[in-house]
C-alpha cells in the first residue's frame, strides 16, 4: 500500500488531483489456509474492496489476524513444509482430548484416560513410566530419548517429576544447570533452550541412524506464553531439517511434529473462532521414503486421513503399529474404536468414536444466539452457580479465602446441536468480578435438563490466586485476607 496520493507537482493543478491525493493504493494477498478456514471473513474482504476503509480499519484487521493464532502458526509451518514437501502430511482435523498439555500428551504417550493416569502417576512419574510408549520401544530394543525445556512451567512431566531418567538419554539435567528468561526468550547458557532441544534431537537421530530409536522432544519456550513469538523458531527448524536431510538420517525415520492444543487464554480467546482454534492443534507428519514405497496402501490411507478426524489416541496406536506392525486396537481401553492412521478413517466418524468428549468436540457449526434468549439466561445463571460451588470447595492457606465471583459481562454466546442424540449445547464466554477473570463454559441441554461441563479460564494465569493449596485451583480463586 501507499501512505497517500500525489501531494505536489503538476498533477496537483488538475481537478482530479483532489481525489488522487486522498486515495492511496492498497493491495493484499490472502493465504489459502485463510480462504479455506474462514470463508465468511473472505467474503467480507471481497465485498469491502468497494467500501470506504481507513488506516483505523486496517489496524483493527491486523489485530484480528493476530488473534487467529493457528492461521499464523500454520502459515509459518508451511514455510518449513515448502522446503521439504516430500513425504510431509498435514492432519487438518487433529483434535484435542483434554484441556491442557498433560492430558493431551499422556493420551498420546499412554493411550489411557486421565482417571487411570492420575491414579497410576499420583505418587510420581517413575511409578507409571512402564505404561508410556517409550518404555515399550525400549523393551523392543530401541534406543530412547526425551527432553523438555522451560522447566519453570508446571506442564507435562514436571507435574509429578522423575527421580530416575525415564529413557536412555534424558535432557532435563542440562536445563537444571540454569534457564534464564531474557525478554521473551528462554535461554540455557549461550543458546536458547529450544536450540538445545533441536540440536540434541539432531544428534540423537544422527548418532543412531543405523539403529532403532525413539525420541520425544518437547519445547514450550517459543509458544507457551502470550509474549512468545512462534515465528522466531522458523529458521532454527528449517536449519534443523536441513541438517537431517543432508545427513540422510531421515531415510527410515518418522517425524511427528505437533502441538498439544491451541491458544487457551488471552485476548485471542475473545473471538468466537477461538473455540475452534483452541481445539484444533497442529499436526504434521514426515513419512520416510522406505515406508512409502513398501507400504503403499498404508501411505495412501494416511493421505486420505489428512481430512479425517484424528486424535492422540489414534497416534498412540500408530506408534504401536510402527513398533509391532500390528493394527489391533485392543491395547487401548479408552477408545475401542480408535485406529492407527495407517488405516482409513471413516469420513462419518463422530467425536464419541474418536474418544473426544462433547466439551472438546468441533464437529459442528457454532451459531450466534442472543444473550437475552431464555435458555442462554438460564445457562448464565447455572454457570455462575457452578463457579461459586467450585470456589466453596477450594482449600487455601491460613488467613485467606477465595472471593465469591459473579459474572460481570458476557463476551459471547453461541449454540450448536447434536440432532442424533437430541442435544443442544451452549457456549458462554464471560468475565467475573472481582478480579476481571475470564472463563468459557459449555452447557448441555437435553430435553429440559441442563448440565454445566467443567469451566475453563480464558484469561492469562490468575496472579491473584496465589493463596490456594492446590495449584489447579488458582484459576478459580481471587484471594482475600480473612483474618
Amino acid at each position: 500500500m501507499s501512505d497517500h496520493g500525489i501531494r505536489f507537482g503538476k498533477p496537483r493543478l488538475q481537478i482530479e488531483s483532489y481525489y488522487d491525493n486522498r486515495m492511496p493504493f492498497l493491495f493484499f494477498w490472502i493465504p489459502n489456509e485463510f480462504r479455506i478456514r474462514y470463508p465468511e471473513k473472505l467474503k467480507g474482504l471481497l465485498i469491502n474492496q468497494f467500501r470506504l476503509i481507513t488506516p483505523y480499519d486496517l489496524f483493527a484487521t491486523l489485530q484480528e489476524i493476530n488473534n487467529l493464532a493457528n492461521i499464523n502458526l500454520l502459515i509459518n509451518r508451511d514455510n518449513i513444509r515448502g522446503n521439504y514437501d516430500n513425504g510431509i502430511e498435514r492432519q487438518s482435523m487433529f483434535k484435542i482430548v483434554g484441556y491442557n498439555t498433560f492430558p493431551n500428551m499422556m493420551a498420546l504417550l499412554t493411550g489411557k484416560n486421565m482417571s487411570t493416569v492420575y491414579k497410576t502417576c499420583s505418587s510420581g512419574m517413575d511409578h507409571c513410566n512402564d505404561m508410556i510408549i517409550w518404555s515399550d520401544f525400549k523393551k523392543a530394543g530401541y534406543i530412547t530419548a526425551t527432553g523438555e525445556d522451560n522447566l519453570r512451567l508446571p506442564d507435562t512431566f514436571s507435574k509429578y517429576g522423575y527421580v530416575s531418567a525415564p529413557t536412555d538419554h534424558y535432557l532435563r539435567p542440562l536445563f537444571l544447570t540454569g534457564e534464564d528468561t531474557i525478554g521473551n526468550l528462554v535461554c540455557t547458557e549461550k543458546l536458547s533452550s529450544v536450540k538445545h532441544i533441536l540440536d540434541y534431537a539432531i544428534d540423537f537421530v544422527n548418532s543412531y541412524s543405523n539403529q532403532k530409536s525413539f525420541g520425544m522432544f518437547w519445547t514450550n519456550s517459543y509458544s507457551h506464553n502470550l509474549n512468545n513469538i512462534p515465528s522466531l523458531i522458523d529458521q532454527d527448524l528449517v536449519s534443523s531439517f536441513q541438517k537431517m536431510y543432508k545427513s540422510e538420517s531421515l531415510r527410515n525415520t518418522f517425524i511427528f511434529f505437533l502441538s498439544d492444543h491451541g491458544i487457551r487464554y488471552g485476548k485471542s480467546r475473545i473471538p468466537y473462532e477461538s473455540y475452534y482454534e483452541e481445539r484444533l492443534p497442529m499436526l504434521f507428519l514426515r513419512v520416510p521414503e522406505e515406508f512409502r514405497k513398501k507400504y503403499v496402501k498404508e501411505y495412501m490411507n494416511m493421505q486420505i486421513n489428512q481430512k479425517r478426524m484424528v486424535t492422540a489416541y489414534d497416534l498412540y496406536l500408530t506408534f504401536w503399529n510402527i513398533l509391532e506392525n500390528s493394527t489391533t486396537s485392543d491395547i487401548i481401553d479408552t477408545c475401542r474404536s480408535c485406529l492407527s492412521i495407517f488405516n482409513e478413517i471413516s469420513p462419518h466418524r463422530t467425536c464419541a468414536d474418536a474418544g473426544v468428549h462433547d466439551k472438546w468436540c468441533t464437529c459442528h457449526k457454532l451459531n450466534s444466539i442472543n444473550k437475552s434468549d431464555s435458555d442462554v439466561t438460564r445457562c448464565i445463571k447455572l454457570t455462575e452457580e457452578y463457579l461459586q460451588n467450585v470456589i466453596k470447595g477450594i482449600k487455601t492457606i491460613d488467613c485467606n479465602k477465595c472471593e465469591s465471583l459473579k459474572i460481570k459481562s458476557v463476551l459471547r454466546t453461541h449454540t450448536y446441536n447434536d440432532e442424533i442424540r437430541n442435544n443442544t449445547f451452549f457456549v458462554v464466554a464471560f468475565t467475573t468480578t472481582p478480579g476481571d477473570v475470564g472463563y468459557e463454559a459449555v452447557i448441555l441441554k437435553h430435553k429440559n435438563e441442563f448440565t454445566v461441563f467443567p469451566i475453563e479460564t480464558i484469561t492469562a494465569y490468575n496472579t491473584r490466586g496465589s493463596c490456594v493449596k492446590n495449584p489447579n485451583d488458582r484459576a478459580f480463586c481471587v484471594c482475600k485476607t480473612s483474618c
